[in-house]
């Protein structure tokens, strides 16, 4: 029988490598479309297709239908694209991770379209009605990154009982197995113990779970808090969890269900968290503010083991009654 962790690493290698795979469709075909695909193909580097070689051939094999409706999904979200802008490019630029080091300079954008008007893209493929990822950042410094600096003090304050909050965890979790804690779960390490939560058994997950919890809350009541402080410095920090930032990135979303699925276009004047109409509630596993047309969801997850104080503040949105072409 596959374990827990292993189901949830072919899953994770799965999303990352459609999106590549995904990414890169999407720009040979609006290459293709534009009469300059043969330049946009030398652009590529030798590594980059090796790299994309490896994730096509893993995807064939495990995901067979998945790795059929690709190319097709890919061609609609292109030409949706067009109609969309009508207008022609000079040069495609792949700019997603995989293929050149320039995300610093375009942040959320994976597609660079050269021209007289100039655009930048970001490309996402989702299952139908599910949320669609936009950002994540370390747990220490989620507040003041996407916040600002004047929300420091908070940022202090959620460091700080998380700490408090993974010390408990890692004591109550010594004590259930019988052993004594040390730091950094060293000895839990050495007795070889699961760090993963789904290998955990359920009377030891609930510990895991209460400390997920307890640190949901306290992000829940520091985000309510800077609400209440100034709802223009919250909602300017709400747009960038969605991935909104100063610099126009168009958002170009495929949504699928089965072989079926739609493209989605979204502006930055998409997104609005109106002051009357922005709610936050609190999850037993994420923080869901809605407004508007627009749910963000913020979950707490670990990097990769829960034994390591390292933990990510995973956010995704999605939309509800707009129209899609």
């Amino acid at each position: 029988m596959e374990s827990v962790s292993t189901n949830k690493s072919s899953i994770a290698l799965l999303n990352e490598y459609k999106g590549n795979i995904f990414e890169f469709l999407v720009a040979q075909s609006l290459a293709r479309s534009f009469n300059i695909e043969s330049k946009f193909l030398q652009s590529i580097t030798s590594e980059f297709f090796t790299i994309l070689d490896q994730q096509q051939r893993f995807i064939k094999k495990n995901y067979p239908e998945l790795y059929r409706n690709l190319p097709d999904w890919a061609n609609t979200l292109a030409q949706s694209f067009i109609r969309h802008k009508d207008c022609d490019f000079e040069d495609v630029v792949l700019i997603g991770k995989v293929a050149t080091s320039l995300t610093e300079e375009f942040g959320s954008a994976d597609i660079l379209l050269k021209g007289n008007r100039p655009e930048n893209l970001s490309i996402k493929l989702a299952k139908k009605n599910s949320y669609i990822n936009s950002k994540s950042s370390g747990i220490k410094s989620f507040i003041s990154k996407y916040f600002g600096a004047q929300f420091q003090s908070e940022q202090d304050t959620l460091t700080a009982c998380f700490e408090k909050e993974f010390q408990l965890f890692s004591l109550n979790l010594h004590q259930y197995f019988e052993l004594t804690p040390e730091d950094n779960f060293k000895n839990w390490d050495k007795n070889n113990f699961p760090n993963l939560p789904g290998d955990l058994a359920q009377d030891a997950k609930i510990y895991y779970q209460q400390f997920m919890i307890n640190v949901n809350q306290v992000i829940f009541n520091l985000l309510s808090e800077i609400q209440q402080r100034s709802f223009a410095d919250f909602s300017q920090g709400l747009l960038h969890l969605c991935g909104v930032q100063q610099m126009s990135v168009l958002q170009l979303i495929y949504l699928y269900n089965g072989s079926d699925g739609s493209a989605l276009i979204l502006e930055n004047d998409n997104f609005i968290f109106d002051p009357q109409k922005t709610k936050l509630t609190l999850k037993n596993s994420s923080i869901l503010i809605e407004s508007n047309n627009v749910s963000l969801q913020i979950r707490l997850k670990a990097m990769n083991t829960f034994t390591s104080p390292a933990y990510k503040v995973n956010c995704a949105y999605k939309f509800r009654q707009l129209d899609q072409v």
